[in-house]
């Protein structure tokens, strides 16, 4: 099979790793490019690329319509005409506006998010969802029905917790949130605000390190200064996933305190890595932790809720916490490898 995974940009993020751990497993018994649309290209990234896959930079600058990129997207066409690929693989929705009516018959979607409305989605032979929170509230919102095939990871690469190890048994009590530092959907400052409410209650031995770069950057930095958490919380900045996988089991606790998540890779992460998990409740992070089985929620954008439940955590039942872990890390190796995700993706594209 002859199939080109087509993206905006190849930045390090979830989507854009997690496709470099997709095209791996395909590339071993397939033909597999990847076209990159913008000049916006991680060198990093590519470098985890096999050897065998081709890449292919379009270098549009991010949404110009100038003549010459105009050009440019032509070209783009022309390769994939030429090619004659048996499966174009989009990974994000608009992708779809910029190709040739003709190449649309093998274009095939992956929705990552949920709270995505699109005039483009009907351009799609079909159409995947990375969770089943995604695929229905694409059905709530548009009408189109989406093929489930869940976001998985590397289990194999990422440091677990050794046996007998006890969570939560040491000072500090250390908490890790790691996304794009974007307070509009990813919510870091409820989580600072309820480690300053702890704090206010005299629960002080609480660390918080924040993994990621983003837009909020600033105005959680100052938030940080207002409440006086300088000692309590870090910014760790941009951190590659070796670090991450590395480093997860350190902590005793992950908190995803999101406003819109369609997954939640991170907290598959942390599970394979056997630390408790916090999530808001949301539809995606639920759906990974099957509604409080494999981890703990908290009601979103709730501040006292978040506060109350991670003291709960801090003081609770260490045997019960760690037996929880352990689960949680038997749950996604059978359900979130990424061998599986791509295999998926292999018996669905064979059906078109």
């Amino acid at each position: 099979m002859n199939i080109l995974h087509l993206l905006f940009s190849m930045r390090t993020g979830g989507i854009e790793t997690m496709l470099v751990d997709i095209v791996q497993q395909q590339s071993l018994q397939h033909k597999v490019s990847v076209a990159v649309i913008n000049d916006e290209i991680d060198e990093s990234l590519v470098a985890k690329l096999p050897a065998n896959v081709q890449l292919y930079r379009v270098n549009r600058a991010a949404g110009s319509k100038s003549l010459r990129s105009v050009f440019k997207v032509i070209r783009l066409n022309r390769m994939i005409f030429r090619n004659q690929y048996d499966i174009v693989h989009c990974h994000s929705h608009p992708v779809a506006g910029l190709l040739w009516p003709g190449l649309r018959k093998k274009a095939v979607l992956t929705l990552h998010i949920t709270d995505i409305e699109s005039k483009h989605f009907g351009k799609y032979r079909k159409i995947y969802a990375i969770s089943s929170a995604v695929a229905q509230d694409l059905k709530r919102r548009t009408g189109f029905n989406a093929i489930v095939v869940c976001n998985g990871i590397d289990v194999g690469s990422i440091m677990r917790k050794k046996a007998g190890m006890v969570i939560g048994g040491r000072s500090p009590y250390r908490i890790v949130q790691i996304g794009r530092l974007d307070v509009e959907k990813k919510g870091q400052d409820v989580l600072i605000e309820a480690i300053y409410l702890l704090k206010i209650k005299g629960i002080q031995d609480v660390y918080a390190d924040f993994i990621g770069e983003g837009a909020s950057f600033d105005f959680l930095r100052d938030l940080v200064k207002k409440r006086s958490l300088d000692a309590q919380i870090s910014f760790l900045g941009l951190r590659d996933r070796t670090y991450i996988y590395t480093h997860l089991k350190d902590y005793d606790l992950l908190v995803q305190p999101s406003f819109v998540e369609g997954f939640g890779l991170t907290i598959v992460e942390s599970m394979a890595a056997k630390t408790p998990v916090l999530v808001s409740d949301i539809e995606g992070p639920m759906e990974v932790i099957e509604n409080g089985k494999y981890g703990s929620c908290f009601e979103k954008g709730n501040v006292s809720d978040l506060a109350e439940k991670l003291e709960e955590i801090i003081k609770g039942d260490r045997n019960r916490i760690a037996a929880i872990a352990e689960k949680a890390c038997d749950h996604v190796k059978e359900l979130y490898s990424i061998q599986r995700t791509a295999s998926g993706y292999l018996k669905e594209y064979a059906c078109i």
